[in-house]
């Protein structure tokens, strides 16, 4: 599990921790006066693949989960099988698969209480006041809230840009008055969030991987749901220790402990690239987890290494630091982090000399 906390300047904290195998354990503090952007990775290695799993800190608040996939492909003979994988060598067939990867993401955005809020870009053709009477054809806001676990397991379709899926809490309402909350946007490539079609009714899987019929799906904390699945599913296929299915309810999703399960996955068709060993280049899904509302501003323009260079007539005319004192002591806790104190650094810069 990694969680991550934020304290924004009203002293509000979020809290978002996404659970992933145990052997990986990561916290980072996330601070209006401070933020730290760190890139950790960790390495899974299953049977003949490796998946590196990375989390992304960025300094707005966004935090990126990405998945990538390596390794020897499991192949076929090539025999009569065309419709189902390219010929990759003599007598050698890449057989056609999917990865599917499952996180559980337990919101806690300004407190517990929260609340799944769906806003969708919908088309719309109408007449406004200052349209003379003339329909017009443009896009509004459409926004509604998953009121229960019956609603709460979804895809990112061909859509996915006027689909937004926001964890709010009702209760905390910004200056503008507008919910403070976190979003679930489709990364990287986002088409690759729609591995599913094996696992759909799969004779195979039977109970024991429900969790990757859908893209995405939301349900109340409980203490007695932690994870999606279990090792030994696999030894009772339509009657599994751990049913994901049974999670889901109909249990009241308004105002409560949300837990978001998101799926990183991606469909795999070898080609002659493949050989020796897949490449991660396009074995690669992600998405990113970003502050809607949530800041008063853009919080990267609160890092501690902020300059401005004012250059004219071919020289520096005055540096800006923003109130910082380079010539100063570093503030207690900052050292080794993003401060500069250094007299030198500040005399580089008045010595830039423009474009080379």
């Amino acid at each position: 599990m990694w969680a991550l906390g934020g304290m924004p300047s009203d002293s509000s904290p979020v809290t978002i921790a996404l659970h992933t195998p145990p052997s990986w354990i990561l916290a980072a503090i996330l601070e209006a006066q401070r933020i730290a952007v760190e890139i950790p990775f960790a390495s899974l290695n299953t049977s003949d693949y490796d998946y590196v799993i990375s989390y992304k800190f960025y300094m707005d608040g966004s935090i990126g989960v990405e998945a990538e996939a390596s390794g020897y492909i499991i192949a076929a003979h090539r025999a009569h099988n065309h419709d189902y994988g390219y010929g990759i060598h003599d007598h050698l067939s890449g057989s056609m698969h999917e990865h599917i990867i499952n996180f559980k993401a337990d919101f806690d955005v300004l407190g517990t209480r929260n609340t799944a809020q769906m806003v969708r870009n919908v088309p719309t053709t109408q007449v406004y006041p200052w349209s003379n009477g003339r329909l017009r054809s443009t896009m509004r806001l459409e926004r509604t809230f998953i009121t229960n676990e019956n609603q709460g397991r979804w895809n990112w379709d061909d859509s996915t840009a006027q689909k937004q899926l926001v964890i709010v809490n009702q209760d905390a309402i910004n200056a503008y008055g507008e919910t403070r909350g976190y979003q679930l946007v489709p990364g990287q490539p986002a088409a690759a969030t729609h591995a599913r079609l094996t696992a759909i009714n799969s004779t195979s899987l039977g109970r024991t991987a429900s969790w990757s019929s859908h893209d995405v799906h939301i349900t109340a904390q409980h203490d007695t749901e932690p994870r999606s699945a279990y090792p030994f599913n696999a030894h009772d296929l339509y009657n599994p220790p751990i049913d994901f299915d049974r999670f889901f309810d109909g249990e009241d999703l308004n105002q409560t402990d949300l837990v978001v399960w998101f799926n990183l996955g991606m469909y795999h068709l070898p080609h002659t690239g493949d050989l020796p060993n897949t490449l991660t280049t396009t074995a690669h899904a992600g998405v990113k987890l970003v502050p809607v509302n949530f800041f008063s501003l853009d919080q990267s323009r609160r890092t501690a290494n902020q300059v401005r260079i004012d250059y004219g007539e071919e020289k520096v005319t005055h540096v800006e630091t923003f109130g910082r004192d380079m010539n100063g002591s570093v503030p207690a806790g900052n050292a080794g982090c993003c401060w500069s104190n250094d007299q030198a650094a500040l005399a580089e810069l008045y010595d830039y000399g423009g474009p080379a």
